[in-house]
């Protein structure tokens, strides 16, 4: 079948004029993409007006793929690739298959039609990309929510029975418990004393590793920063992919809306973004919301199904199967990227494909993350949270970056690969590794985690308790992560990064439990030092009492020092008393704790 261009076919239809036909073909040829999104965009014709004219001119009557679904058997194929194909098989019998288009009806397509059904002959209806979408959605819903879930075996190794799991965490607590407690009875100064000193050496071992591998890090990266001026160039509009962005919806908020207002201000061609909002089923109030609030043509509501899991990380990995973007990054309501991030993501990504040379993937980018910072926290809650979050990614994800130490992935604002990202198994829809397991595996496949300097800013934590449930998450990833990363460190190359990597992220969940251990531990020191007929050498107390006091001071000056980068030098003032806040961590260390303990044991 000959078909004339879709602009020519538009003109000569009289929806659209000369001006705008060209106008759209010189935005195409800038950019790419089909003349027809970029006339969408424009505004120049409505969807239906365009694909009315066009069913007249390919001979091919409309179609509600909604009204009049096609056959499930028929739709195979993973759905993202079916919705980039633009046509579905709608019926077969008799050798003649019926099938709805949404694109130019060529030789090529046709013939790819007649493989996909077996058919000789090929009857065209037409029908609307955003129609052609959403029957994918509805047709592939229940087989995704039957796919099996991602793999947990974070390392490859042979996985224990559950009983055996189960065995060895209880072991090692056990243990402790005995020593500790049989030490308490028999010798209490001494098994004191020595508690406080093993927490001693690991807090300011782990500080001091933390300080030198940041510093390592400043300088390496200041060399790599003046040898390669050309490595953050902005690229051609042409040269850049297609990027999807998934947005979990979980309430009609003002930051939903704002979300997609800064979205649609993206520095980044609108015919190449690829914006999904997903909202739950059962959840009709965020649907009639969002299609009140009209959003550009270039997002598309999906409605995600109710499922064993309720979680963003749930919505995000259905949404992730229909993602046609060469990269993918989730956002979630309250989010505001910087303009120019996506474009910044896609550099990192081009950048590390092309110093890894033809064929080459052995680490290799696959995930790139920003710095998320609080929009003017007021609270008590988002105050710590904002000097947590300033030294986070101000000083450990630079390092971790720099030495290929993993560090737990389950925030929004990270851009993945998306072919890396579905050879991972995606992310964890029940979020039971806090993003530990997402890390690891990228980490087992060899791909590295990248920070750009680009900010996300986002809505604070309003009260404690909120504040408490994101400390737990990460706390547990982080936990998790130095667990996983230490039995993953066989690998002679890898020994090093595995534990510097692993003494790094334990030093924050450490000092969280170390504060209130050696107050502890001191005060009940010196109770006993009073107590007669107990041999306490002279001054002994106070020296232990010391090295907990320059651990703490030397982390306060670091986070004031991020914070400063981040917020100000006005913040900084502020990490003085981050020791104190170090405090309020009691809560979340001991739910983290419980949490690991409870997690199922064929985790």
């Amino acid at each position: 079948m000959r078909t004339l261009p879709v602009g020519q076919a538009l003109v000569r239809a009289g929806v659209i004029t000369l001006e705008q036909a060209a106008d759209a073909a010189a935005a195409q040829r800038a950019v790419g993409g089909q003349i027809g999104q970029h006339l969408i965009l424009a505004g120049a014709v409505t969807r239906r007006d365009m694909y009315a004219a066009l069913a007249t001119q390919w001979r091919a009557p409309i179609i509600d793929l909604l009204a009049d679904p096609p056959d499930p058997a028929l739709v195979t194929g993973e759905p993202h690739e079916v919705v980039a194909r633009g046509w579905v098989p709608c019926s077969l019998e008799d050798d003649v298959a019926v099938v709805a288009t949404s694109v130019p009806p060529t030789g090529e397509r046709l013939l790819n039609m007649r493989q996909a059904t077996g058919a000789t002959t090929i009857v065209l209806r037409t029908a609307t990309d955003w129609d052609v979408f959403q029957c994918v959605a509805d047709v592939r819903r229940r087989q995704l929510l039957d796919a099996p879930e991602p793999p947990v075996d974070l390392v490859g190794a042979p996985r224990p029975s559950g009983a055996d799991r189960l065995v060895r965490r209880l072991v090692v607590p056990a243990l402790l418990v005995v020593v500790v407690a049989t030490g308490l009875v028999r010798a209490p100064w001494w098994t004191l004393a020595g508690l406080l000193v093993v927490v001693e050496v690991l807090l300011v071992a782990g500080t001091l590793l933390r300080l030198a591998l940041g510093w390592r890090t400043a300088r390496a990266r200041a060399s790599r920063a003046t040898g390669d001026d050309g490595a953050t160039r902005r690229r051609r509009d042409g040269d850049l992919p297609v990027y999807s962005v998934l947005v979990p919806c979980r309430a009609a908020t003002a930051g939903l809306l704002t979300l997609v207002d800064d979205l649609d201000a993206q520095d980044y061609p609108l015919s190449k973004l690829e914006v999904l909002l997903l909202v739950a089923e059962d959840a009709p109030d965020v649907l009639a919301a969002l299609k009140s609030s009209r959003p550009p043509a270039y997002m598309t509501i999906l409605r995600v199904p109710a499922g064993p899991a309720s979680s963003d990380a749930f919505a995000c990995n259905y949404g992730l199967a229909f993602a046609r973007g060469a990269f993918v990054v989730a956002y979630r309501s309250g989010d505001s990227p910087d303009g120019g991030q996506l474009a910044a993501a896609v550099d990192a990504f081009m950048t590390s494909r092309r110093r890894g040379g033809p064929g080459e993937s052995r680490d290799r980018v696959a995930c790139v993350q920003t710095t998320t910072v609080h929009d003017a926290p007021t609270t008590l809650a988002g105050r710590v949270s904002a000097l947590e979050r300033a030294a986070w990614f101000g000083d450990v994800l630079p390092t971790a970056d720099a030495w290929g130490i993993p560090t737990p992935l389950g925030r929004s604002s990270e851009h993945f690969d998306t072919h890396e990202l579905r050879a991972v198994g995606a992310w964890d829809p029940d979020d039971r590794s806090a993003g530990a397991d997402l890390a690891t595996r990228l980490r087992a496949a060899r791909r590295r985690v990248a920070t750009i300097p680009s900010t996300t800013t986002t809505r604070p934590p309003a009260d404690l308790s909120e504040w408490a449930d994101e400390r737990t998450r990460w706390i547990t990833g982080c936990l998790l992560t130095t667990w996983a990363g230490l039995r993953g460190s066989g690998d002679a190359r890898r020994v090093p990064a595995g534990l510097a990597g692993s003494a790094m992220l334990v030093t924050s969940p450490l000092g969280f439990t170390a504060l209130p251990l050696a107050l502890t531990s001191v005060a009940l020191l010196a109770l006993l030092d009073r107590s007669p007929g107990l041999a306490v050498p002279p001054g002994l107390p106070a020296v232990l009492a010391v090295w907990p006091f320059v651990a703490f001071v030397v982390m306060a000056l670091v986070s004031g020092r991020a914070a400063a980068r981040t917020y100000g030098w006005s913040a900084a003032a502020g990490a003085a008393v981050a020791p104190v806040s170090w405090l309020l961590q009691i809560w979340p260390t001991a739910r983290a704790a419980v949490r690991l303990a409870a997690r199922p044991v064929h985790d």
